[in-house]
């Protein structure tokens, strides 16, 4: 019999791997002294120790050890030529997915900076760059603060990228390829259509504002340049809806330029762009301007 620390250096470990194993009924000693506590194992247990060390090593788990260590020397031979083609198996996978991944990484970036583009192009205009209190020289900036969100937003949403998916005219597209695709096969026309919906539809109500998550909120004001240096600092990676009842949702170059650009004045001018935003317009009852901010639940 050898006291656990002789049979630690025995096999090379220390102590506490050994009392591991005998709290997990991996390797049990051989004799645990009744009075002291003292555990005692044998010489020929270091054969068990040599396995379980490299079928650990080899990656299987704690149960199949167990299971390994009363078959022989054949069985456990195969087990292991069963690993390495587990192993193989998914090798085989790694390198399928870094053939892809370059082309699917590129064909991603391009349905970003098309989508980004034809969304930018609607805020290039003076009208809203009065309305959030920018100069030229500032919206130039902004429309960067903006492309760059956009970009972030967007890949966020699309880590996996065979979840990435648009909606096309009531059909499904998925996978930036098809994606990719199906926005190649499309005039601006198409692409403002998509992206901007139907310029005659009518905003009407759909968020209820609930005092409970309003953060902020503004009223009777007639340009958002009055008050946007007023609004709170937005807490870092929670999610807002900026939600605005207007007289008149058709003032502007078409209906996502005003939300585009609100989005782009807090990212540039309230450093907002570790967060997450929603812009809603929708028409005022009272012929008034609002604005809530209200946290996402």
């Amino acid at each position: 019999m050898m006291t656990i620390k002789d049979f630690a250096r025995l096999c090379g470990c220390n102590a506490q791997t050994l009392r591991y194993y005998d709290r997990i009924q991996l390797l049990r000693p051989a004799r645990v002294d009744e009075w002291s506590g003292y555990r005692y194992y044998e010489q020929k247990q270091a054969i068990d120790f040599v396995k379980i060390k490299n079928l650990q090593l080899a990656e299987f788990s704690i149960e199949e050890i167990k299971a390994l260590l009363q078959q022989t020397d054949q069985e456990i031979y195969d087990a292991f030529n069963r690993k390495i083609a587990e192993h193989q198996e998914k090798l085989s996978r790694i390198l399928e997915i870094q053939k892809t991944y370059l082309k699917e990484k590129t064909m991603m970036e391009q349905v970003i900076q098309k989508l980004s583009g034809v969304m930018l192009s609607q805020i290039d205009d003076a009208e809203i760059l009065r309305e959030f209190g920018l100069d030229n020289g500032e919206g130039q900036q902004v429309v960067k603060e903006i492309a760059d969100y956009l970009e972030k937003w967007m890949l966020e949403s699309s880590k996996n990228e065979e979840n990435v998916e648009l909606v096309f005219n009531d059909q499904t597209v998925r996978g930036a390829e098809n994606i990719l695709q199906k926005l190649d096969s499309l005039d601006q026309n198409g692409l403002d259509k998509l992206l901007l919906g139907d310029e005659d539809e009518v905003a009407e109500k759909r968020y209820e504002v609930d005092p409970n998550r309003v953060v902020w909120e503004k009223h009777g004001w007639e340009h958002v340049h009055e008050f946007i240096d007023e609004i709170p600092a937005l807490a870092e990676g929670k999610s807002y809806i900026l939600l605005f009842h207007l007289p008149d949702v058709d003032r502007f170059k078409s209906k996502i330029a005003f939300p585009i650009g609100m989005i782009g004045a807090m990212v540039y001018k309230r450093k907002a762009a570790q967060v997450s935003m929603g812009c809603e317009i929708e028409r005022s009852p009272d012929g008034q301007n609002h604005f809530w901010l209200m946290m996402e639940k």
